[in-house]
């Protein structure tokens, strides 16, 4: 029962509790944070839009501004202002350049060249001098040079008015930097709607692109066609309201928000000026979508903490009833194991759920505990026997060589049976590590301790740099010890192969063997009597043995 009362408090506290405050809160700052976000977006949205414009402008000033530099055209502009006859070849010339490039570019109505007395030098098609009249009664500011695009105007083309606006730039002499006319390329209007479809706005989101005559170079949403009017009454009145505010601000080099009711919806309208332009973007957004996305949040949130509660209820039927039982086999289990230090209990409970497969678990481990005392020991055997290696040769090193011999010195003392021990040294050693590598003088040590390893019939030791130590047990011969010897020596003198040059290299060594009967023997001694022999083998001219057989 106690488990039971456990987890509805742990239900209460830990779960719905924390759930409902959670869902309060939740609303609270959606409430508070949605508003912002679309706010922002808004915002966002505005200044992407107008990027893209301020990024079409400044391609066109490019391509505008290069051309003003023809040498060209700089002759055919001086030769319109002076009046004196042009070559009809370069004019003949400049307009082709100028169709070429107007064909390559679709959104261009017109390309033309006209002098600062707004005469017609050179242009992409037959236009009249009317062209240029908007350029006669423009403000005297923007004729001054500059590149900007300009407002928007009507002329007829191919039987019908069309609205363009014109971007252009001075041409400056290139010796007195005087401007002496203008390049101008004329875009309709209609082109601006791809700005405008191309904006993702939220649910009836409106775009307006004005020039500084209130004309609408593209207005609507993203899905209109129609660029120069609204149809929807609604829509014109979200204008009215926005002119409504437009008479009271000074907008026009500033970017900012304001919020008004149209037919009980809340709008939010971001506006900001285009750069080369005298043109103004105000782009809507509904509000009224965001209370109906704030409705809908409530609902789905409730929605989601109701069957959170009910699933989070019907959990815990489920594992009060479950859990109860094996929890007690469990830990009675683990109580008998403690007292009883046996590991071979087990807990009875092997049903196919959660509780069972951790049940399994435990038993598994009860039974890993019960392996693991063996496996303990052997690897303590082992721990043992790798302190016992020399790393080099994988023979026995020098503090277990020697404890290995003393044990079957004692032996032998026991049984009074004959012993040898023996020495090998390596002859000149030195010379491998110096004319080879030290990498060489290792495979050398290496070599001998396999030829001893697999030719001794006892125990072989590495007794520390190229001394090796060897000994015999239950010695029954002088000769057995002398076949021994020789079949090393003839080993020896089979010698490796050189990685440096690759030729076989026999290994010189001088070995002494010291045997005695068993009686009264001690290490010290026969140690001394091995390496007493050792040194009688190299006085002898070394790469021999000396046995030392009492």
């Amino acid at each position: 029962m106690k488990i039971k009362h456990t987890l509805y408090i742990i239900l209460l506290t830990a779960s719905l509790i924390p759930l409902y405050i959670f869902a309060s809160v939740m609303i609270v700052q959606n409430n508070k944070n949605t508003k912002s976000m679309m706010q922002e977006n808004l915002r966002f949205i505005s200044e992407s839009t107008i990027s893209s414009i301020e990024s079409f402008c400044e391609a066109r000033r490019d391509t505008i501004n290069m051309i003003t530099q023809y040498e060209m055209i700089q002759d055919a502009v001086h030769s319109s202002l002076d009046g004196s006859i042009s070559d009809d070849d370069s004019i003949s010339y400049i307009n082709n350049m100028l169709w070429e490039r107007k064909i390559h570019c679709d959104f261009l109505q017109s390309l033309f060249i006209i002098d600062t007395n707004f005469n017609i030098v050179a242009s992409s098609e037959n236009i009249t001098a009317s062209t240029s009249d908007y350029f006669a009664h423009a403000d005297s500011d923007s004729l001054n040079g500059n590149f900007i695009i300009s407002d928007a105007y009507q002329r007829l083309i191919d039987g019908e008015m069309t609205t363009v606006v014109a971007a252009y730039s001075g041409i400056f002499d290139l010796n007195t930097q005087n401007i002496i006319g203008y390049v101008v390329e004329e875009i309709p209007t209609s082109y601006f709607d791809n700005y405008r479809s191309n904006t993702t706005l939220w649910e009836n989101g409106l775009l307006y692109l004005i020039d500084n005559n209130n004309f609408f170079i593209t207005a609507g949403n993203p899905d209109e066609s129609t660029s120069d009017s609204l149809t929807d009454a609604n829509d014109n009145a979200i204008w009215q309201k926005i002119t409504e505010h437009l008479s009271c601000t000074n907008h026009s080099n500033t970017s900012g928000q304001f919020y008004f009711n149209v037919s009980g919806n809340e709008y939010a309208i971001y506006y900001a000026p285009v750069h080369y332009t005298d043109w103004i973007i105000f782009i809507t957004i509904d509000l009224s979508s965001y209370q109906k996305m704030k409705t809908a949040y409530r609902i789905l949130l409730g929605t989601t903490v109701l069957w959170t509660s009910v699933v989070l209820l019907l959990v815990h039927y489920l594992i009060t009833k479950k859990i109860t039982k094996p929890v007690h086999l469990i830990s009675g289990t683990l109580e008998n194991v403690q007292l009883q230090k046996n590991y071979a209990l087990r807990i009875p409970y092997d049903k196919n759920d959660e509780l069972g497969n951790l049940s399994n678990k435990i038993n598994a481990l009860l039974a890993y505990a019960e392996a693991n005392e063996v496996h303990q020991q052997e690897y303590q055997r082992y721990l043992t026997k790798k302190t016992q290696l020399d790393p080099m040769t994988q023979l026995f090193n020098k503090n277990a060589i020697e404890n290995k011999i003393h044990a079957m010195i004692e032996q032998a003392n026991d049984t009074h049976t004959r012993i040898a021990v023996g020495f090998l040294d390596i002859d000149n050693f030195r010379d491998y590590n110096t004319l080879y590598g030290h990498q060489e003088g290792d495979r050398v040590i290496r070599f001998v301790a396999s030829i001893l390893k697999e030719n001794i019939n006892g125990i072989v030791g590495r007794n520390g740099g190229d001394e090796f130590l060897f000994c015999l047990a239950a010695v029954d011969s002088k000769t057995t010890i002398e076949n021994e010897i020789r079949t090393v020596f003839e080993k020896l003198q089979e010698g490796l192969i050189n990685l440096e040059t690759g030729e076989r290299m026999s290994i010189p060594c001088s070995i002494g063997i010291f045997a005695e009967n068993g009686s009264q023997l001690h290490y010290s001694y026969m140690v001394q009597g091995a390496d007493a022999a050792m040194y009688q083998a190299k006085e002898l001219g070394k790469n021999t043995y000396y046995l030392n057989y009492n």
